[in-house]
């Protein structure tokens, strides 16, 4: 940065303070916006778009949203992983998996 220019916004990392007042006032509304969900959902005299929409967000705001499948070549040598990079794959693995996953283990020095 030279000397005459000047630093200007946020740092990085630093919260936008507008998004954080708007989030924070939005979700004072989340019980009624659901009730509302689920009082147009029920009502019949609705179209049924609209019934099937608000139960949709009705769902997915209480069981998130249903996984997608992702189809992707990876080509990966695992022998020229390094330890580190193993052991951070397996993790991953692992905590994708989660915990009724159960897996024991011994690890073996190669020879």
């Amino acid at each position: 940065m030279s000397a005459v220019e000047t630093k200007r916004g946020r740092p990085p990392g630093a919260r936008n303070r507008t998004t954080f007042d708007v989030k924070m006032l939005s979700q004072a509304y989340t019980i009624e916006a659901v009730d509302s969900l689920v009082e147009m959902a029920r009502d019949v005299n609705q179209p049924g778009s609209v019934r099937v929409s608000a139960w949709s967000i009705v769902l997915d705001r209480g069981w998130g949203r249903p996984m997608q499948t992702v189809t992707a070549a990876v080509d990966v040598r695992v022998a020229n992983l390094s330890d580190s990079e193993l052991r951070a794959s397996i993790a991953s693995m692992l905590n994708q998996a989660g915990p009724e996953l159960m897996l024991e283990a011994k690890i073996i020095d190669p020879e």
